[in-house]
């Protein structure tokens, strides 16, 4: 039973989920290297919720397909060395209600990385998409890196990005916490554009390597789930959200990471990030953006026995909602793997070990526990 949409609900749900993938990648003689890959997920869903005492009940019967193709090549070329590549992704959707939705993005990129002088590189690049909604847009990328000295090195860059709305933002209801939440699409949203900058420090000494960035990203037409009003109060209230584009937004802050080498096959690793945000149109915080949020792992690989284990804490700060706040959460993870050979390793894990779910008046979005384990095998 849920308590879901302001009732006492039997929920009948069937899933199926098909995941594969094919990588290749091949070093070669004289320095160059290729990388292909294709992957393909395949969900389909069958949720009926029903109400015992009434003859009410919501159905979602949903088909949802993303394929995805990418190869990337580099080689050097006199004192340049170019990175070209190409990606095609496609995502497709049907359901019960007759909607058929198919979203298709073309890319080709390429990347110079030219030593300038001794302690300096220049790396320029440019990405090119072709969306089948949202047309075709160039971002370029510009970076220098500066060699302090072997061990670390300076980097200051600059970068446009694009992003076209995904078919749940453009095209599907979905309601989360139990139906307390109604994210509501919008078939007139516009894809987002920025510019960034960054400049951060990195490298290594004796068992430890790490860094800090420093970053700073202006945003049009930035996508976000807004609230638009609420129903009902108590454990009967709803809240409704509604996907729009903010005309612009700024997005500042510090990331710091870091790896420690530990005895006995031990290592320990974890990055910190330090958000603030704005609303320009507003000039208030934007909802459901965590100031802290991170991660640390603790991870065991004993040298020549192909095992290998891990546990993992994230951490995910208070968030801001105009119905109301979310409470920081600590979620934990745990994965062990066994390599049989070279081609061969098993592997089983847990994700959300303590199957820790957000309060009922709290608007975080989290996964019960999820068990998993299978079969890689590389050739």
């Amino acid at each position: 039973y849920r308590y879901y949409q302001k009732a006492e609900r039997v929920r009948e749900s069937e899933e199926e989920r098909l995941n594969t993938f094919l990588t290749y990648q091949g070093d070669f003689d004289d320095g160059s290297r290729l990388r292909v890959g294709a992957y393909r997920s395949d969900h389909d869903n069958d949720i009926v919720m029903k109400n015992p005492d009434a003859p009410v009940s919501d159905e979602e019967d949903a088909e949802h397909c993303l394929q995805q193709v990418e190869a990337h090549y580099s080689m050097a070329v006199a004192s340049h060395y170019l990175t070209m590549g190409a990606e095609y992704r496609q995502e497709e959707r049907e359901d019960a209600s007759g909607s058929d939705e198919d979203l298709h993005n073309t890319s080709v990129f390429l990347q110079d990385e030219l030593q300038i002088a001794r302690p300096l590189y220049l790396v320029v690049g440019a990405r090119f998409d072709e969306h089948s909604e949202f047309g075709s847009q160039l971002s370029p990328r510009l970076s220098l890196v500066y060699h302090l000295n072997p061990s670390w090195q300076i980097k200051a860059s600059y970068s446009q990005g694009f992003r076209a709305p995904s078919l749940s933002e453009l095209f599907i209801t979905s309601y989360r916490q139990q139906g307390k939440q109604v994210y509501q699409p919008n078939a007139d949203l516009d894809a987002e554009t920025s510019e960034s900058y960054e400049l951060g420090l990195q490298g290594s000494y004796g068992r430890f390597r790490g860094g800090v960035t420093a970053f700073y990203n202006e945003i049009d037409d930035l996508i976000e789930a807004v609230f638009s009003h609420s129903t009902g109060s108590g454990p009967s209230k709803v809240a409704y959200y509604a996907y729009r584009n903010i005309t612009e937004a700024r997005m500042q802050g510090i990331e710091v990471e870091g790896h420690l080498q530990l005895p006995y096959a031990l290592s320990l690793s974890a990055h910190v990030t330090y958000l603030d945000t704005e609303n320009k149109e507003t000039h208030e915080d934007l909802e459901g953006q965590p100031d802290y949020q991170g991660m640390a792992k603790l991870a065991w690989h004993p040298q020549d026995s192909g095992f290998t284990a891990n546990i993992r804490m994230r951490y995910i700060g208070d968030k801001e909602f105009a119905d109301g706040d979310s409470d920081a959460v600590t979620l934990w993870y745990l994965y062990a793997g066994q390599k049989l050979s070279q081609q061969l390793e098993l592997y089983v894990g847990v994700d959300n070990i303590f199957n820790r779910l957000s309060d009922s008046d709290s608007l975080n979005l989290i996964d019960p526990a999820f068990y998993y384990g299978g079969v890689r095998w590389k050739f």
